[in-house]
Parts: C-alpha cells; sequence; structure tokens
C-alpha cells in the first residue's frame, strides 16, 4: 500500500479557502488502509514522500516553537502502521535540520538513495545523508502449521536537482546521483542483505519507459531494471496504476494530497530452491472515502487542535482589495493578482540593493500558482472586492518562497520568459482555431516579468516566441544589457545552478511575508495591471481558451464572450481569442 504526495493534508479541509474538501486528505484514507490491510494477511505501507510540506498547518508546525515530535503527520502515520518512506523535494523547504528532526523522532525508517553527503565512484560506497535502504520483515503463513519471513528491501529515490534548489543552503551540500543508475547498483546489494523482494519508492513521475529518456522521471525505467519487483511513483500527482508486462514491475502513482490509495498485489510462491517467487501481479488505484469511517477518528482527533487554531490564524484581517484578484485567466491576459505579488516583490528588493544597483533595470518574475489549466474546476484564485485575510495571502502564494535577487543579461531574461512560454500550443499556420494551452505544462511555470514590455509570437516554435523586449519607456531591452530579476528562490537556484555569484540577494524571509506586509502598508489594494506583454496579432486565427463554469462572472467582467463546451468538458465554458 502507497501514499504520496500528502502535503500535510490531514483532514479534508482546504485552509486557504476555510472551506471542507471531501474525499481528501488522509483521515479520508484511513479506512481504504484499514480495508486493504484486512484483505491479505501481509500487508506493507509506505510514503513516498512531500508529506512535511504544501499547506498552512504544514507552516504552522514548521515554525512552531512547541518543538512538537514527532511531527504530528509523521505521528498519524505511524498510527496507521507505516513501514518506511522516503522524503520528497518539498520535504527540504524548511531546512535540513527541520527534515532531520522528522526523521529522528518518526516511528518509521526513512529512505533517501541517491541524495548523498559526499559521492563515491561506486553508489554502494556514497556517503549516506539519511540510510540509503531499509530491510521490513514481516512473517508469512505458507501453511496451516507452517511460518515463514518475507523481507523486503525498499530504495528511496528523489529528482537529484530538485532539493538542491529548495528554500535552504545547506541543502547545497548535498550531491545527487541518477535515479536509474543509483537502482541499478543497489539492487543486488539489497539481495546480499537478504532481500527477498525489492520495492522502489520513487519520489518522481512516471516518465517514458526509454532507457535513453533524459529528465527527472524515472519510475518507469525503474520498473524495467531486473530485480526490481514494485515501484511507486509521485511528484507529479499524477495517477496511475500499471500492472506490467513480463519482466517489468507494477507501478502506482496515487495522486496525491490523500486522494488515493495505490495498491499492488502480489502472489507468492516458496521453494527452497529458489526462495519466495512472484506468480501474480495486480495493482489499483483505491479512492479516499468522501465520509472518513470509524479508523479515521486516530488522525481526526490528533489534527483538532492545530485544525482549529490554524483556521483561527487565517481569519485575521489584512487589508482590503477594490477589485477582483483572480487567476483564472491566466495565461491570456495581465492579472492584477501577480501584478500585486510583483509589486511586493520588487519594493522589497528595492530596500535591499545597494547604490551599485540604483541604476539597474529591476523587473519583478511572478507566477499564478494555482490555475485551472490542468481541467482541475476549482484549482483558480477568485478573491472579491472587500477584506483580505491572511489566508487570501497564502492562496495567492502557497509557497514556503524566499526572495532571490539575479543579475542577468537581456538574453537570459527572454530564455527565462521563453521557458514561461512554453504553456503555449504551436499555432500552426494553417490552422484556424488552436486551444491555447498545453495542459502538459502547469500554470505555475508561466514565470513572466513584471515592470518590463515584451510581446508572445505564437506562431513561433517553442523557444522563439518572445519578442520586442522593452523597458516601460519603450527602450528595447539588448541582449548584452545587465539587468536584475527579483524570483522566488526556488526559481532562480533552478536558473542558476547553484552558481552564487549570480545570486547578490536572498531574503532569511518570506516572499509571502512581503506580500502580507505590502497589503497591510499600501491601503486598498488597486494593483491595475500593466500592459506589460501581449500577443502578436495573428490575422484570420483564434486561439481558444476554455475554464471552469464558475469563472463565468470573471469572464464577463472582462468583456470576454464565452460559450458552454460540449460533451466530456460539460461544465467548462470556452472563450474565443
Amino acid at each position: 500500500m502507497a501514499i504520496t504526495d500528502l502535503h500535510s493534508w490531514l483532514l479534508p479541509f482546504d485552509y486557504d479557502r476555510d472551506c471542507p474538501n471531501v474525499g481528501l486528505g488522509l483521515a479520508s484514507l484511513a479506512d481504504i488502509v484499514a480495508d486493504a490491510r484486512s484483505e491479505a494477511e501481509t500487508s506493507f505501507l509506505f510514503d513516498n514522500g512531500d508529506t512535511y510540506q504544501g499547506n498552512v498547518l504544514a507552516e504552522h508546525v514548521a515554525n512552531s516553537a512547541l518543538g512538537l515530535t514527532p511531527h504530528p503527520v509523521a505521528r498519524a502515520l505511524g498510527d496507521l502502521g507505516l513501514d518506511a518512506a522516503v522524503p520528497g523535494n518539498h520535504d527540504f523547504d524548511f531546512g535540513v535540520d527541520r527534515l532531520t528532526s522528522i526523521v529522528a523522532s518518526a516511528p518509521f525508517p526513512f529512505i533517501l538513495t541517491n541524495l548523498v553527503t559526499e559521492l563515491a565512484e561506486d553508489p554502494i560506497a556514497d556517503t549516506s545523508f539519511l540510510r540509503p535502504f531499509a530491510l521490513c520483515e514481516k512473517e508469512v503463513r505458507t501453511g496451516p502449521d507452517r511460518v515463514r519471513t518475507i523481507r523486503l528491501g525498499v530504495l528511496g529515490f528523489i529528482p537529484p536537482r530538485m532539493p538542491l534548489a529548495a528554500n535552504c543552503r545547506p541543502v547545497a551540500r548535498l550531491k545527487g546521483r541518477d535515479i536509474t543508475e543509483t537502482a541499478r547498483a543497489w539492487i543486488p546489494e539489497l539481495r546480499r542483505h537478504g532481500a527477498d523482494l525489492v520495492v522502489a519508492l520513487c519520489h518522481c513521475g512516471l516518465g517514458s519507459d526509454a532507457s535513453d529518456a533524459s529528465g527527472d522521471d524515472h519510475a518507469r525505467k525503474v520498473a524495467r531494471l531486473d530485480g526490481i519487483d514494485a515501484v511507486v511513483s509521485g511528484h507529479r500527482h499524477q495517477e496511475a496504476a500499471e500492472a506490467g508486462a513480463e519482466g517489468v514491475a507494477p507501478i502506482v502513482a496515487p495522486g496525491a494530497f490523500g486522494s488515493h490509495l495505490g495498491l499492488i498485489d502480489l502472489d507468492l510462491t516458496f521453494s527452497e530452491e529458489t526462495g519466495w517467487k512472484i506468480v501474480r501481479k495486480h495493482c489499483e488505484l483505491r479512492p479516499a472515502r468522501r465520509e472518513p469511517g470509524p479508523a479515521a477518528r486516530t488522525v481526526s482527533n490528533l489534527a483538532a487542535p492545530l485544525h482549529d487554531r490554524v483556521r483561527s490564524i487565517l481569519s485575521e484581517r489584512i487589508g482590503e482589495t477594490s477589485l477582483t484578484l483572480e487567476t483564472c485567466l491566466a495565461g491570456i491576459r495581465p492579472l492584477a493578482a501577480t501584478q500585486l505579488i510583483a509589486d511586493a516583490m520588487q519594493r522589497e528588493a528595492r530596500k535591499r540593493l545597494g547604490e551599485r544597483w540604483r541604476d539597474t533595470p529591476l523587473f519583478a518574475s511572478a507566477a499564478p500558482y494555482r490555475t485551472s489549466h490542468d481541467g482541475s474546476p476549482d484549482n483558480f484564485v477568485q478573491i472579491p472586492p472587500g477584506p483580505l485575510l491572511l489566508r487570501h495571502a497564502h492562496l495567492l502564494y502557497p509557497f514556503a518562497n524566499r526572495l532571490t535577487i539575479l543579475k542577468m543579461t537581456g538574453s537570459e531574461l527572454r530564455d527565462w520568459l521563453e521557458r514561461a512560454a512554453r504553456c503555449y500550443r504551436p499555432m500552426p499556420a494553417e490552422t484556424e482555431d488552436t486551444d491555447i494551452l498545453d495542459p502538459s505544462v502547469p500554470g505555475y511555470g508561466f514565470d513572466l516579468a513584471h515592470g518590463m514590455r515584451f510581446a508572445i509570437d505564437l506562431s513561433a516554435a517553442p523557444g522563439r516566441r518572445i519578442r520586442e523586449m522593452a523597458l516601460p519607456c519603450g527602450q528595447p531591452i539588448g541582449p548584452h544589457d545587465e539587468l536584475l530579476l527579483a524570483a522566488s528562490s526556488y526559481r532562480a537556484r533552478i536558473w542558476a545552478d547553484l552558481a552564487d555569484d549570480r545570486i547578490i540577494y536572498e531574503s532569511p524571509g518570506l516572499i509571502r511575508d512581503m506580500l502580507i506586509h505590502h497589503i497591510q502598508t499600501s491601503g486598498p489594494v488597486r494593483p491595475a495591471p500593466e500592459p506589460g506583454w501581449h500577443f502578436l496579432p495573428q490575422p484570420g486565427r483564434t486561439a481558444l481558451f476554455s475554464l471552469p463554469g464558475r469563472a463565468r462572472a470573471v469572464a464577463e467582467a472582462a468583456g470576454l464572450q464565452w460559450e458552454e463546451c460540449p460533451g466530456e468538458d460539460r461544465g467548462r465554458v470556452r472563450i474565443a481569442l
């Protein structure tokens, strides 16, 4: 049994929107786990990472002076009988010390095989950061009077670059290895330690099963390795259950936020000559219960005091807005919501820059972190005019990122914007109507630079779409011009590849706290978005953009014409641009 990307959702409740969200959360999975466990005499439960970050409850625990040990989420998982866990990349977001504290007090082992303190020539000889594997033993009844022990060897993997871009610099001292190559090296080592079966907890996406596939999504490649018997995938919040062909291990990717339990069933035989052998394999996803049952009470009782405290904190009023702050139109027009974030970042950046940078153009990179581009009906921001509460700041900026100021050239800034423009589908000349957004690219990747002008050419190939880059006054930005960009620590460290000479400032505080301060001290929010970017005209062609039906009022207020989508997209509306 496997859980992944829980992101501290103990209860089926969305704190940023202050409303229940049924069918999510560990409490909603508790009875599913209990039912699945009752179906087999021998079972194991694993957690696949991104577990201790992701909502306000997680931040409250991380910042608490109470020294909550074990971590409430770890305690709840322990109460459900968790056998082992791998940390995800976001579990590093509150710092290495916080993670090691969670690991030290958890009632189950943490495993991390490919992120280490020191690299050696051979992965087996690396200096480990956490234990590189675990052996989980349980008894199996093989006859009326016969019981044997079965040992599961468990490996844990994480995208090797991801934690290095986390919000705490000490993570950069760790070193990552390729997931598939590390797994290949460790499989025989686990067998030598007595593992009867080997399970890979891969906090990475499914990816391709091609051996030469690039990127950090390795689950399908690991499943094809000789000696791997089961794989858990995560990180991308995908939902999948793949039984695997002959010679390929079964894989489950159980969604996120406690939406599903991944289940891999292995029927085994045993002989003295060959040991345990798999004769049948089956896998499935079981959705969380919409109404938690008796097994959920332990989680609910544990979470209740934290739940009440967090809701109270988030109800604090921090300001007022005179216009709707929304992200449902992200990607087709400038947004007041991202403009507000950018204004807060630029304000703080100017305070921190010295005289050396007084005349250097400064831009701010902000993204719409919640959009409905992936088809999720409620995954966007829509804050009406009126009071702004603390939870609204979390809704606008959900991540614990820090402000980083980067030194770059005009050419590098163009590359930054080109990466953001990957969210658009190509518009070939012979096509009249094209769905404008690529659903495989998440909306939060639309990380635009505010405080400048530019155009997006949808007829051009990806990587060649940004045109007419200029300062607000209209002066063109040249490829060698020296510029500054205020960005999140996460984005900046991926771009800068940990080159500290490109980073001229990194804040100790969070961008969200800067946003809160900006709202508190600027009076009623009127961040009318700057007309900083636009699409180049495409005569004779129409781009189509769909969004959830409940965003209709926003579309109408913007003067956009809409129509209801038929068929599978029923309940959404479509806008022609």
